[in-house]
């Protein structure tokens, strides 16, 4: 909830649900965070040449960018990245007019899109599935 306050400069939510995933016989928790602030693109672009909402939304997630230049900023979302990845589960961003997503093996979707209707904030919604004793050692 504190990068909503520090990076929209607006107000934000947090939902989690958990229940059982026919699909894959498996718990999953589902955790959706969103706020309708100033969105990817206006924020890091006051640092980064960016050529589109998807641009940013990588930039953030993949290559640990952040509007502060300050030395050890920006590993946030990309720590949340390694984590979702070592569960094996699934995480989007969408920002602007752009979605990123990452699919693990289970799961259906478009690991990129553009041309979005525009929503000012960001959204990020993450599934994590439950492990089997075997997949925590």
């Amino acid at each position: 909830m504190q990068n909503i306050i520090e990076h929209s400069d607006n107000t934000g939510y947090v939902g989690i649900q958990k229940y059982f995933w026919k699909n894959i016989g498996k718990n999953i928790v589902k955790i959706a965070v969103m706020d309708i602030g100033s969105g990817f693109r206006k924020t890091l672009s006051e640092r980064f040449l960016l050529h589109s909402d998807y641009d940013a939304i990588e930039k953030g997630l993949l290559h640990g960018a952040s509007r502060y230049s300050d030395k050890g900023r920006g590993h946030g979302l990309s720590a949340v990245r390694r984590f979702v990845q070592e569960w094996n589960g699934r995480l989007s961003i969408r920002s602007g007019t752009a979605k990123l997503s990452i699919i693990p093996h289970w799961s259906k979707g478009k690991r990129k899109q553009e041309n979005l209707a525009f929503f000012p904030g960001s959204q990020i919604g993450i599934v994590l599935p439950e492990l089997s004793h075997a997949e925590l050692s």
